[in-house]
């Protein structure tokens, strides 16, 4: 607790927002994948395990992230790494995934598209990084 404290006020800010998104993220989970898919519906079916598995990635990254800020060691690479993943899952569900994201759930939606706020905070969060 002492590292967190011993950070500036915007790094803190910027990571309980992102804890904060987190923990909604946990809330809302089961509701994302409520929606009815046609079973013969091969592609959307696809989409959804695709998005699933990559929310797993990124929860893996998560851990990593905040196991590697209390060691002490690579908290900037796992935070841009977490970055570039993000980013990379960020343009594949524009380009690839938009008519799949436009018949999912407004949760779903709603977590897609305050993301350049989440972007924001993790980029805030690598700049004020005090490796101390």
């Amino acid at each position: 607790m002492s590292r967190f404290v011993e950070q500036n006020l915007v790094f803190r800010s910027a990571s309980i927002f992102l804890a904060l998104t987190a923990v909604l993220v946990f809330v809302f989970s089961p509701f994302v994948y409520v929606s009815e898919i046609d079973p013969t519906d091969i592609v959307a079916q696809s989409y959804r395990v695709l998005l699933r598995v990559r929310l797993f990635i990124i929860i893996a990254f998560a851990i990593g992230l905040v196991v590697s800020f209390y060691d002490g060691r690579v908290f900037r690479g796992f935070l841009l790494t977490l970055i570039i993943v993000l980013s990379y899952y960020s343009v594949d569900m524009y380009y690839f995934y938009n008519e799949y994201l436009s018949q999912s759930d407004v949760v779903f939606q709603v977590l897609y598209y305050t993301r350049p706020v989440l972007f924001v905070a993790l980029i805030l969060m690598y700049i004020n990084y005090n490796k101390s």
